[in-house]
């Protein structure tokens, strides 16, 4: 699976695409394609963790807008290779930022009461598996997802973020583990605004996956949270 790595020459960062392969043996790296130098993000950057991480996808659209990922869950116990790999390549794009990921399910670590999580945290984000909520599934919402809520607004109650945004596809938005979520974030005093985005619109080559995007404003207003130019 392609990752980021990162080399230093002469005190500066550049960022490649490259793959592992094995040769005569031995483990080597090719490279795929260059991806310029590393985003120099300021030390008082906002800070962000993420909730069911996958490979980075997120993380990488917080560097790009000046936030720093300091923490990444990632772990699906119904495909554990897959999400090994994931969390993996989660560390090495996003470790030059200070970010560390953890192996476990959002559920374990809501039940173990956030060990290690930061402080005083700017900005938190959750993508719950959306596969019962697709077109295929017929939007049938299992136990898993409603636990996941459950998980998700402990987070929400626990770190007090100064802003929170969700993403899933269009079909969530009807659910009852978003209804979870939303009343968490009443009682907590945010201010919710919602949207369905298209991915085509803002760079993908895909219409199909359309998503359903929720932003959440601060819960304190004289905190503003800018995520980009």
């Amino acid at each position: 699976m392609p990752y980021i790595a990162h080399r230093q020459v002469k005190g500066n960062i550049y960022r490649y695409l490259v793959e592992s392969y094995r040769q005569d043996g031995k483990p080597r790296q090719r490279p795929l394609k260059y991806l310029g130098a590393t985003p120099n993000l300021p030390q008082d950057a906002p800070t962000a963790v993420v909730l069911f991480a996958g490979g980075g996808g997120v993380e990488c659209g917080m560097v790009a807008a000046g936030i720093r990922p300091v923490l990444s869950v990632e772990h699906d116990p119904i495909k554990t290779g897959l999400s090994s790999a994931l969390a993996r390549n989660n560390h090495l794009n996003f470790k030059p930022y200070g970010g560390k990921i953890i192996s476990q399910t959002v559920e374990e670590i809501a039940q173990a009461g956030f060990p290690d999580f930061p402080g005083n945290l700017d900005y938190l984000h959750a993508s719950p598996v959306c596969s019962n909520f697709s077109l295929a599934s017929q939007g049938k919402e299992g136990t898993e997802d409603i636990n996941a809520a459950i998980a998700t607004a402990q987070a929400i109650r626990y770190l007090q973020p100064k802003c929170f945004t969700l993403e899933n596809v269009p079909a969530y938005q009807d659910s009852e583990s978003l209804y979870m979520i939303d009343q968490t974030l009443k009682e907590e005093g945010y201010q919710i605004v919602s949207a369905v985005l298209d991915a085509a619109d803002y760079g993908v080559h895909s219409r199909e996956n359309a998503s359903y995007s929720r932003q959440l404003g601060e819960a304190h207003q004289d905190y503003q949270l800018s995520c980009g130019k």
